[in-house]
């Protein structure tokens, strides 16, 4: 997904910022690895529940085997409890990217990465511009729309056995349609990715 859509990204970090932020050349490869475990994993449900919840072909195929991935092991994702009130109050800041109206969903992604603080204020400074550009929010609505473009032609993968509720179809179309939601996360996440292994090659 991420390859057919052009993902926005800020300036590339510089190695001054990185040192400043008080991260390690070690500590960037357990960053991009939660980046990427969260990004998989939303691109996925972002694609399945959108499919879910969209009318198409609904014959039945044989499942297709696909490897699985192996992650290494990543610090542990904290409780509000383990995270002192500084680096609560700086993910609290994480919470507006990319939304247009007023939300309280902090993203566990970024509670995830705030192992290194530094990162996740060099994230909110480098994307403050685009997110008061409207770029980001531009970003949300073309992942949404090439979600909406594949979702019936994949439709066929479910099971018509299963017998879907209204109310959890609705329930879906939250998760998936609202731009605090997973799309938002999906699109976000895979931004930051973006620019944090670009920021590695210059």
């Amino acid at each position: 997904m991420r390859a057919d859509i052009n993902l926005p990204i800020p300036k590339t970090l510089t190695t001054d910022e990185v040192r400043t932020a008080g991260i390690e050349e070690r500590d960037i490869q357990p960053i991009s690895t939660i980046l990427a475990a969260y990004n998989r994993s939303n691109s996925l449900n972002l694609i399945a529940l959108t499919a879910l919840a969209r009318k198409g072909s609904t014959q039945q195929l044989e499942p297709v085997q696909r490897p699985k991935v192996q992650w290494p092991t990543l610090p542990p994702l904290l409780s509000q409890a383990e995270i002192n009130q500084e680096n609560w109050s700086l993910l609290e800041r994480t919470i507006p990217i990319g939304v247009r109206n007023p939300t309280t969903a902090l993203p566990t992604l970024w509670r995830h990465i705030i192992h290194w603080p530094g990162f996740i204020e060099l994230m909110l400074e480098h994307y403050q511009s685009l997110h008061q550009s409207g770029e980001l929010f531009d970003m949300v609505k073309r992942v949404t729309a090439f979600v909406e473009q594949l979702a019936p032609g994949m439709s066929h993968f479910r099971d018509t056995s299963a017998d879907v509720s209204e109310a959890a179809i609705q329930m879906i179309e939250a998760y998936v349609g609202e731009p605090q939601s997973v799309c938002r996360m999906s699109s976000v996440g895979s931004s930051v990715e973006k620019w944090l292994r670009a920021s590695c090659q210059t």
